[in-house]
C-alpha cells in the first residue's frame, strides 16, 4: 500500500485531474519504488469503487437537480475526468445514468482537465454549441476546463473544501 502525506488543501490541487494525471503528480512529489503509473491507478479506481458501492452517498441536491433539469427537457451530458468503470460505479450506485444523454471521460484523451477537450466532446455529442452549455464542477481543475470550453459555469464548493481561502466563486459568467 502506497502511503503519501495528503492534506485536505493538497487535494485542492489534484482534484479534477485523471487517475494517471494524479498519480504522476504525487510521484514527482513522494517518490516510491516499484512506480507502476498503470497498476497504480488500476488499484485506486479499484478501491475507490469498492467505496462508492459500499458507502457512497451523493452530493447534497445533485439527484433532485438533475431530476428537475430532466423535466424541464434540458439535454444532460456527463464530462468526466475519472475513468469509465468509476464514472459507471456512480451513476449505477446512485441509479441516475438515465439522465444523461451523453457520458463522456477524459480517461484515453491526450489531455485531462483542465484541458477543455472532454467538455467540448460532451457538447458535441448533445449537439449543444459550447457557448449554450451551462455546466457544473466541483473542482478547480473542471473550473479552468470549462472556461476554456467557453461554457457558462456554475462552481459547487465541496463542504469539505469550503473551509479554504481560495474556494470557487459560485457562480462565473
Amino acid at each position: 500500500m502506497l502511503q503519501v502525506p495528503i492534506t485536505l488543501e493538497d487535494t485542492l490541487l489534484t482534484t479534477g485531474l485523471r487517475i494517471d494525471q494524479l498519480i504522476e503528480y504525487w510521484h514527482e512529489r513522494h517518490p516510491w519504488n516499484d512506480y507502476n503509473n498503470q497498476q497504480t491507478a488500476a488499484d485506486i479506481v479499484s478501491k475507490v469503487i469498492d467505496y462508492i458501492k459500499r458507502d457512497g452517498v451523493p452530493m447534497l441536491g445533485v439527484l433532485e437537480a438533475l431530476e428537475c433539469c430532466r423535466n424541464d427537457g434540458y439535454k444532460i451530458g456527463l464530462a468526466a475526468s475519472s475513468s469509465m468503470n468509476l464514472a459507471d460505479a456512480v451513476l449505477d450506485k446512485f441509479q441516475i445514468r438515465h439522465n444523461f444523454l451523453s457520458i463522456q471521460s477524459a480517461e484515453h484523451l491526450k489531455y485531462g482537465k483542465p484541458h477543455p477537450e472532454v467538455y467540448l466532446n460532451c457538447a458535441d455529442a448533445l449537439k449543444v454549441a459550447p457557448t449554450q452549455c451551462l455546466a457544473i464542477e466541483d473542482s478547480f481543475n473542471g473550473l479552468i476546463a470549462v472556461r476554456a470550453a467557453n461554457m457558462q459555469t456554475v462552481a459547487i464548493s465541496p463542504k469539505e473544501q469550503q473551509h479554504l481561502k481560495n474556494g470557487m466563486l459560485l457562480i462565473i459568467k
